[in-house]
């Protein structure tokens, strides 16, 4: 009975430092993965162009990265409801919920997102970092972030779409 416990309990200990030894590694890896995201975190925050509002022209393609009932006007807890005239909505979450870039390409193509275009993404205020990763991994070439979202767009007393 006094070897059973024995073997029992060096079995308990090795499976113990088994598992943390794999967490430990584990940490390690996502540390590694944490770091490196925010590099890259970094890098596109120090790449992300800015416009103003009185900088849009008729020539950028706008979109709209908030959600579909923020874009059509229906009530905004987090600020203006509607959208810019002009805007595009292509909610930022889409990129998440679709992992197969061919299906995002044929989104952007039914809604005549052209991504070889001068770009302007906008939420309710600045877009963040992450948001603008998702279209610049995505192969948008020319991509700027609209300074204030449509907040501050409504602020300067802009027309807006409901």
């Amino acid at each position: 009975m006094k070897h059973l416990s024995r073997v029992v309990l060096i079995a308990a200990v090795t499976l113990l430092s088994m598992c943390l030894v794999a967490c430990g590694s584990n940490s390690s890896n996502s540390n590694d993965a944490a770091n490196n995201n925010a590099a890259e975190t970094a890098d596109a925050s120090k790449d992300m162009k800015k416009v103003a509002v009185d900088q849009l022209k008729d020539d950028m393609q706008i979109i709209d990265t908030r959600t579909p009932d923020q874009f059509i006007g229906w009530k905004n807890s987090e600020g203006v409801s509607g959208h810019i005239p002009g805007a595009i909505d292509f909610p930022e979450t889409w990129f998440d919920y679709e992992p197969d870039a061919k299906i995002i390409d044929i989104e952007l193509e039914r809604r005549h997102i052209d991504k070889t275009k001068p770009t302007v993404l906008y939420g309710n205020d600045d877009v963040t970092e992450d948001v603008y990763k998702k279209f610049a991994d995505h192969g948008f070439e020319d991509l700027a972030v609209l300074e204030g979202g449509i907040n501050d767009y409504d602020k300067k007393g802009e027309k807006r779409r409901h």
